[in-house]
């Protein structure tokens, strides 16, 4: 037998031990390590940290730029990684509960089995709790509409960071979540106008497409609201050109922000 075969062989199972170990840590810190010093045990600070490692370690896992769907780490995340962040999203500490929130962004549909969990997360007291918990199922797309009417609500009356997060999740879940968001632009409230107006300022197609309600709120009594619609008509491309003179009516707004918006 050729000398060389088993040196070959230890050799290529160096590199595949390597792979392997690559795979699953990230800074120097491996997948094991950040699971024991995520628990209760731990001071809240290095939990933080090594919750926040668990989600870029899946994150590289499966490669930032693909889809879990088309990923071969994906089953690996799904069994050891969502399993570990989904215990954490019912931690007594609300600090936790968030900071797993925001790390199953990272995981995106691969962390989908805990979308009940997430979508529970959207009645948590704590207003970031419940705004990161939006975020998490924002990054799952239309696998998350299940949590459309969960999310509805919070736009509608819960506090202007949460109930911004969940109308920016609306939009991100398809079809049907921008379908729900888009009548908000006419709310009664203005946290709800507000936060429909945000959820499409940096969405041109979808922004054109209710362009005379977008149009209406540059009259809006809430000078917020105008201010952001300002923004949005502004921000499209190509200009509206039916907007113009009402942008340059803003420009002697009595509230400076609004002013400033129209000046572009």
């Amino acid at each position: 037998m050729n000398s060389r075969v088993p040196i070959l062989l230890v050799a290529l199972g160096v590199v595949l031990i390597s792979a392997v170990g690559h795979a699953q840590e990230y800074g120097g810190r491996s997948y094991t390590e950040c699971k024991k010093r995520a628990q209760r045990e731990f001071a809240l600070a290095e939990r933080i940290e090594a919750i926040d490692y668990l989600g870029i370690i899946a994150r590289e896992q499966m490669g930032w730029l693909t889809s879990p769907e088309k990923s071969a780490k994906t089953p690996w995340v799904m069994s050891e990684i969502a399993p570990t962040l989904g215990q954490l999203l019912h931690d007594e500490n609300a600090r936790i509960r968030a900071e797993a929130a925001n790390s199953f962004r990272n995981l995106r549909t691969a962390g989908k089995q805990f979308i009940p969990d997430l979508t529970k997360l959207l009645s948590d007291p704590d207003p970031l709790v419940c705004g990161r918990a939006a975020q998490a199922l924002e990054s799952m797309g239309q696998a998350a509409e299940q949590s459309i009417p969960d999310l509805i609500t919070v736009v509608q009356k819960g506090p202007s960071e949460s109930a911004n997060s969940a109308a920016q999740a609306l939009r991100g879940l398809g079809p049907e979540g921008v379908k729900r968001l888009l009548p908000m632009l006419e709310d009664k409230k203005a946290t709800v106008r507000l936060a429909a107006i945000k959820a499409l300022q940096f969405h041109n197609d979808q922004a054109r497409e209710v362009l005379p309600k977008i149009l209406k709120l540059l009259r809006d009594d809430n000078a917020e609201v105008r201010a952001t619609a300002t923004f949005t008509v502004c921000y499209m491309h190509p200009p509206v050109s039916e907007a113009i003179p009402e942008v340059a009516r803003l420009l002697q707004d009595p509230n400076v922000r609004v002013r400033r918006e129209a000046i572009g």
